[in-house]
């Protein structure tokens, strides 16, 4: 344990934050722990609800014990990895060799980050990460170059600036905002591409948080597969308040606007403004979004969460347009801890999000960058039900169990935006629409990490998928045993001093 006492105090007293990134197979199960650190009420809303998070901040209490002190030791290990130190250049390199096997199938694929963090000052410090992936050469919604079975871009380059106060990024970046098992965010979700903008954190005091980023997103693609004209981008803000210690309320914010030559608007840069009235006001045809979530604890023994995304509500019933299906998105959940057993969790989860959803008439006005989507990651017309099961049984090893249950439709966020209720005036679409896909996972996994230096995942899954891709009658059953094992080459470092 003394070993573990010693991390800690470098975890505290490190000149700069380390933030864990968000998004990548390595960070994964401490971005996960950290979620749960939160919900048993063992860190702010802040440091859970808006990541990555910076560690200087996190409230490493010597009261901690138990299943606190064993969420925070993985926490801490990662934070270490990421954080940068005063006038120190740190080259590194991490390895990550992941596969899945099964019945009818065996690929193995290997993800590589050269990385580089260089404190500059203080309260400055710049990272730079690049991914170097072999799966995504095979993937078909990667849009970048492709070489020879590989593929890659820059995952992470940011200049940072952090005091206690204020944090600002300047650069590219993954961030979530959310706190659902499942949707990861139905705003601005770990599973999108990096964003290359401005990410800025403001905490007034221990009870009012807010956020806010701008950025500029992919360009629409030509019929011939080039960029074309129409300039794309995102703002979104949110507010985190915290009125008890058992309740955090979250009030959050996007828009994606753009087209043709279009700059960025500077009454959408300005995180004080109210988004959809700035809309209206300018007679834009944007696409805004607002939501409300919430987050009840027990500490220590249960919480209850939801978040809720609207994107189109049809309040009036006067004309033709007025009978398009509302759009909207639900996640929610709630967990009991420690039960039955000591350092356990069990979580069940909901989450639903309709047809349309995140999607617009005007392409450039779709919820996604690259392709992929901003929010959920599977983006409109599906919900899905799932119990969790985590036990932490010891410092370093951690069982994860879980059964999902998913209803997809044949909505999608780059499908044709079609208007069927304009010619039907009593217009119904059933919810998932046309075929739906639905898929029944369980799965059981293993995770160790007794170092910053290495760690290995190992999960048995079995999937049962009835109308695959949607295609009526094309049923499949298969399981297959996954791993991932990550290295953690041992920084260089130099020392930089002022002349």
């Amino acid at each position: 344990m003394r070993g573990f006492y010693t991390l800690l105090i470098t975890f505290i007293i490190f000149d700069h934050a380390g933030a864990i990134p968000t998004g990548r197979l390595d960070t994964e199960t401490a971005n996960l722990f950290l979620r749960e650190l939160y919900l048993r009420g063992g860190i702010s809303a802040g440091n859970a609800l808006l990541l990555p998070t910076e560690g200087k901040y996190q409230n490493e209490s010597d009261a901690s014990f138990g299943t606190e002190k064993i969420l925070k030791q993985t926490i801490a290990l990662n934070y270490e990895r990421f954080a940068a130190a005063d006038k120190i250049l740190q080259p590194g390199l991490s390895v990550i060799g992941h596969g899945h096997f099964g019945k009818d199938f065996n690929k193995a694929y290997w993800q590589f980050f050269p990385e580089i963090s260089y404190g500059i000052a203080k309260n400055i410090s710049l990272r730079v990460d690049y991914r170097i992936d072999s799966k995504l050469a095979g993937d078909s919604d990667y849009a970048g170059k492709k070489w020879k079975g590989w593929a890659g871009y820059a995952e992470n380059a940011t200049v940072g600036y952090i005091t206690k106060r204020l944090s600002i990024d300047l650069g590219r970046r993954r961030t979530n905002w959310g706190i659902g098992r499942q949707s990861n965010s139905l705003f601005v979700s770990s599973s999108a591409m990096p964003m290359d903008g401005l990410f800025m954190r403001y905490r007034f005091n221990e009870h009012i948080e807010l956020a806010w980023i701008t950025t500029f997103l992919s360009p629409t693609i030509d019929s011939v597969g080039l960029p074309a004209s129409e300039n794309r981008y995102l703002s979104a803000h949110a507010l985190i308040v915290s009125p008890f210690d058992w309740c955090d309320i979250m009030l959050k914010e996007s828009v994606v606007y753009g087209g043709p030559g279009r700059r960025p608007e500077l009454y959408y840069a300005f995180p004080l403004l109210w988004y959809h009235a700035e809309q209206l006001n300018q007679d834009r045809d944007d696409n805004t979004f607002v939501g409300l979530g919430a987050v009840f604890k027990m500490p220590g023994r249960a919480a209850l969460y939801f978040d809720l995304l609207i994107d189109d509500l049809q309040i009036e019933k006067r004309t033709a347009f007025d009978r398009e299906p509302s759009e909207y998105a639900f996640s929610g959940g709630v967990c009991l801890f420690d039960f039955p057993v000591e350092s356990t969790n069990l979580e069940l989860t909901y989450d639903l999000i309709t047809n349309r959803t995140y999607n617009q008439i005007r392409t450039y006005n779709r919820y996604e960058n690259e392709g992929v989507p901003i929010g959920d990651s599977l983006g409109p017309d599906h919900d899905r039900i799932g119990v969790f099961y985590d036990w932490h049984f010891s410092s370093y090893m951690h069982i994860a169990a879980s059964v999902t249950f998913q209803r997809r439709g044949e909505g999608r966020l780059t499908g044709d935006w079609t208007t069927p209720w304009l010619d039907s005036p009593g217009y119904k679409e059933a919810f998932p629409s046309g075929i739906v896909e639905k898929t029944t996972r369980a799965n059981l996994g293993l995770h160790v990490q007794k170092n910053r230096y290495w760690q290995s995942k190992l999960a048995l899954e079995f999937v049962d998928i009835k109308n695959d891709n949607n295609i009526r009658g094309e049923d499949r059953r298969t399981w297959g045993l996954y791993y991932n094992i990550v290295c953690d080459l041992p920084r260089i470092s130099w020392r930089i001093d002022d002349e």
